[in-house]
């Protein structure tokens, strides 16, 4: 099953090639993105045997979360959502019409596999997701998030950052306090308050507190994503004082 659903996903990605360096780079970018994503929701899902999930839905889920992304690029060349549309409903809309995809996967697959789609990048979990569907979206944000994290320093440290996957915010050490205490109050920052680089940065340590799985916080200690984003920072009191308070929740939550 998993073999087929990633043959037909190979070849509908593909289709999204035009022969532009650039404009490929990054659905190249969003295609890997999908597939380690895929291989990290998999991999947390088999150590987390409580909560009784299917690693093979586990994977596909990882793998389609993201669809959308290539259908919001070929219309925009943006990943912005704000500025264009919420790519959560683009790939819910695009799997549903896509029988390659949605037939391939068996029925009890396809309830949860679409709302990933549709709500892994909602500011939080939907209440009205029956149990089940909420165990595997809760995962699959889980491994969005570490796979960006990691994708995002590892970018951060090259001498060019590609405008488009920062959301073309000023390459700059200035910040927002208001962001930064946002972060610290543990209240959500949204896309419309980042002005720099930076602030989007202080958004990331936004995530540390906003992990659902014990495995998923020992697959981000085990990375160092937690010092190597810090690493990209300037030595600022404030954002210090940021990153502490970060890495407390997170320690706290899962006692590590």
């Amino acid at each position: 099953m998993i073999d087929l659903l990633k043959q037909h996903f190979e070849t509908l990605t593909a289709g999204y090639l035009i022969g532009e360096k650039d404009y490929d780079a990054n659905i190249k970018l969003k295609i890997d993105h999908s597939y380690r994503v895929a291989q990290l929701s998999q991999s947390i899902s088999s150590q987390e045997p409580k909560y009784g999930f299917d690693n093979e839905l586990a994977y596909v889920a990882g793998l389609l979360h993201d669809v959308g992304r290539f259908e919001q690029y070929k219309k925009y060349r943006s990943f912005t959502d704000s500025k264009t549309e919420n790519h959560g409903e683009l790939g819910y809309k695009y799997l549903k019409n896509t029988d390659i995809l949605y037939n391939t996967m068996p029925g009890v697959w396809r309830e949860i596999v679409l709302n990933v789609a549709k709500t892994h990048n909602a500011l939080r979990v939907s209440k009205e997701l029956n149990s089940v569907c909420k165990r595997y979206v809760k995962l699959v944000r889980d491994a969005d998030k570490i796979d960006v994290l990691d994708l995002f320093i590892k970018l951060f440290n090259q001498d060019s950052i590609t405008p488009c996957l920062v959301h073309n915010l000023p390459i700059t050490n200035d910040y927002s306090q208001k962001v930064a205490y946002k972060v610290i109050e543990n209240k959500p920052v949204l896309g419309t308050e980042l002005k720099t680089v930076t602030d989007f940065k202080l958004m990331l340590l936004c995530w540390f507190k906003d992990l659902n799985y014990s495995s998923s916080a020992r697959v981000l200690i085990d990375m160092d994503l937690h010092t190597r984003l810090r690493e990209t920072f300037p030595e600022d009191e404030l954002i210090e004082k940021v990153y502490l308070a970060a890495i407390g929740s997170l320690q706290r939550k899962f006692s590590i």
